[in-house]
C-alpha cells in the first residue's frame, strides 16, 4: 500500500493504553475526539512522520477503510492533522 502527497496511512494500537519509557500513559480511549495509531506508509512528501511511528490525532479528520487483500482496517491523515508523533521504541519498546 503506498500513500500519496502528504498523506498518512495508519492502523489501530491493539491495546487499551500503552506507557512510553519515561511513564507517560496513553489511553487508547482517552476521548472519542483522539486516535493513537501506528504508521504503515506516509506519502512522498510527508516530512515529519515515518513508518512505524506512532500518532495521535483527531478521530474525525481521518478516513477509515478496509484493505482488499488482508480486511484490515486502516486510516487516512493528512500530515498537518496529526497532532503529536511518538518514536515506536519508546511506546512499544522495539
Amino acid at each position: 500500500m503506498r500513500a500519496v502527497g502528504r498523506k498518512i496511512i495508519a492502523k489501530s494500537l491493539d491495546r487499551d493504553a500503552v506507557e512510553t519509557a519515561s511513564g507517560l500513559i496513553l489511553p487508547q480511549l482517552a476521548t472519542k475526539d483522539d486516535w493513537f495509531g501506528e504508521v504503515v506508509a506516509v506519502g512522498p512528501e510527508v516530512k515529519s512522520v515515518k513508518p512505524g511511528d506512532i500518532i495521535v490525532a483527531p478521530a474525525y479528520t481521518a478516513v477509515e477503510f478496509t484493505s482488499f487483500d488482508r480486511g484490515e482496517t486502516y486510516r487516512a491523515y493528512h500530515e498537518d492533522n496529526v497532532l503529536a508523533v511518538f518514536d515506536r521504541e519508546e511506546i512499544l519498546g522495539g
